[in-house]
């Protein structure tokens, strides 16, 4: 790759209800996604993982910008920058599948 400013985005747009129906897909639970809003995000981060301030904010920030379809922009800078393409949502989730299924 070239030196240069790239804009890094995922091969696809999707929304919050497209990533959980890929998910019900990929590892045959279903899966519905249900808006909520940051301050619930910010919460939830807070008690029930073990992640820094700064990180709750980024997640939170990025979280609002998802929700305000504010990141629909796709590029193919990745693409060129690694000389291949990258995962899609399903091929992540399909290949990593056993890692996201609920353990009983």
């Amino acid at each position: 790759y070239k030196p240069g400013v790239y804009e890094l985005t995922g091969p696809e747009k999707l929304n919050f209800k497209d990533i959980a129906h890929e998910a019900s897909s990929a590892i045959g639970v279903e899966i519905n996604y249900e808006q909520i809003d940051s301050k619930q995000m910010e919460e939830y981060l807070k008690h029930h993982h073990e992640i820094c301030e700064n990180e709750i904010m980024f997640m939170c920030d990025l979280f609002k910008a998802i929700s305000k379809n504010m990141l629909t922009k796709k590029t193919d800078d990745l693409k060129k920058m690694l000389d291949s393409s990258p995962h899609t949502v399903k091929s992540f989730l399909k290949k990593n599948a056993r890692d996201f299924k609920p353990h009983n």
